[in-house]
């Protein structure tokens, strides 16, 4: 399901019911999710995705950047990130507690 925050309240856009197993669904299932969801959206809208570690695939960023679309999501810390043209864990980047951390541009390259 994806939803719009508007007022503090998520307000469902669009969705898709599959019949499976607890856990996470495949990267292909949440891209085309999210092609419906682009064919709803103005072309103009500013859209930020935010999602948990279910949304990290490799995949998924190259559709979302094809969209022009920005995206906030948990990952796991061995996962490889390039930033600034050098391979680093997620892992090693994290911030204390109270610090903030922005890294830009950065992709998960490593499928």
């Amino acid at each position: 399901m994806v939803s719009v925050v508007y007022h503090g309240r998520a307000l469902p856009l669009t969705w898709l019911v599959v019949r499976g197993k607890k856990g996470h669904f495949p990267q292909a299932l949440h891209c085309a999710l999210l092609a419906h969801l682009q064919t709803l959206i103005p072309t103009q809208a500013e859209v930020i995705l935010l999602g948990d570690g279910e949304f990290d695939g490799t995949e998924l960023q190259a559709l979302l950047r094809e969209f022009h679309w920005q995206y906030v999501c948990r990952t796991a810390p061995h996962l490889v990130m390039t930033v600034y043209g050098h391979e680093r864990h997620v892992g090693a980047l994290a911030p204390s507690r109270g610090e903030l951390l922005a890294v830009r541009p950065a992709w998960i390259t490593a499928a």
